[in-house]
């Protein structure tokens, strides 16, 4: 196939134009040149690197009113090469962007959104400035900065909150921070759900494990209050085990009750303190062992609302036994109520 003859090749041209309407089917544009004042139609804008067979590469749409430079090309085509910063009334040409020192490149959208690489490796993207993530080389640091965090993943979900009106500016919000995690990826729901900050009713933090991702049955409910009370609800059993001391100190009263039974043992040593001790039971109190020793200066046995207090000097209790051999009735609470007072 012949190539062009070089009487058919002008000379290429750029001219100084205005966009002033898109085709946004055939993304193309048209182009007013300020020197013609003459419309172009369906104007393609050059780009450093397009694979159209891929679509692959850099592509941007300009808004309407850009200023641009059109190139008229040899063999009659136009395109848009590039765009001009217009001075503003001060006389600046930095049209709006952050101030840049050498090295930074920016990429920035009309609505403020913004890619900034900037020189010493760092990496800025952007909505606004209080919604951005920064890249940061030292320490390789990425530091997000945003009102309200969320990351959902088929593993669960991770979720800062800040419960805001989108029309109210108070910065006095509540904040609640979430984190959700499936047994299973197809779950419907959550295995274990954990919450933190402002709850209901001065909870500060919360944990519930449930027995599956299906529903609500929850086996574990852990509530820790501003307060500073911690409120535990468990469907089966509690362990604790420990190589070290374990010490229990309470300001006010311990209640520890079971609906069935209460065991208490030590290997070596097991002391019951207290200013006052009672042990009460509604059948048989039972104690036993090799030596039982009881101490004190005044022993009570048995209860006599009615009889004076009879102290068990050697001399009575010979008398009681000799009493028991004559009536040859055994010297026992079952035949004789006694109260004794050593």
């Amino acid at each position: 196939m012949p190539g062009k003859l070089a009487s058919n090749i002008s000379p290429a041209r750029l001219e100084v134009g205005v966009i002033t309407g898109i085709d946004y089917e055939n993304q193309s544009f048209e182009v007013r040149s300020e020197m013609s004042e003459q419309p172009s139609y369906r104007i393609p804008i050059m780009s450093p690197y397009i694979d159209s067979t891929n679509a692959a590469g850099l592509k941007f749409c300009p808004e309407v009113g850009t200023t641009c430079i059109m190139a008229t090309l040899s063999d009659g085509n136009r395109c848009i090469l590039g765009f001009l910063m217009m001075p503003d009334t001060n006389g600046s040409l930095d049209a709006g962007f952050t101030k840049m020192v050498s090295g930074d490149a920016f990429w920035q959208g009309p609505d403020g959104n913004f890619v900034r690489l900037r020189s010493g490796g760092i990496l800025e993207i952007g909505s606004t400035p209080v919604c951005s993530s920064i890249y940061i080389p030292t320490r390789n640091i990425l530091h997000n900065i945003c009102e309200n965090f969320v990351l959902d993943t088929f593993a669960g979900f991770f979720e800062f909150k800040v419960d805001r009106v989108e029309d109210n500016g108070d910065g006095h919000q509540k904040c609640l921070y979430s984190i959700g995690v499936k047994e299973f990826s197809d779950d419907e729901n959550e295995l274990v759900r954990i919450k933190a900050g402002s709850l209901d009713n001065k909870v500060a933090f919360s944990l519930v494990v449930k027995d599956s991702g299906g529903g609500e049955n929850v086996k574990i409910s852990i509530e820790l209050t501003k307060e500073g009370s911690l409120n535990m609800n468990l469907s089966k059993d509690f362990s604790v085990s420990l190589k070290g001391k374990y010490t229990l100190t309470a300001e006010k009263d311990i209640d520890i009750s079971s609906k069935q039974n209460i065991v208490s043992s030590a290997l070596q040593k097991n002391t019951l303190k207290g200013n006052q001790v009672e042990i009460n039971s509604n059948t048989t109190a039972t104690l036993s062992a090799r030596t039982v020793d009881i101490k004190g200066n005044v022993v009570n046995v048995g209860e006599f609302p009615s009889f004076p207090v009879v102290r068990g000097t050697p001399d009575l209790i010979a008398l009681l036994q000799a009493c028991s051999a004559v009536v040859k009735v055994p010297l026992s609470p079952t035949y004789l109520n006694y109260k004794f007072k050593c």
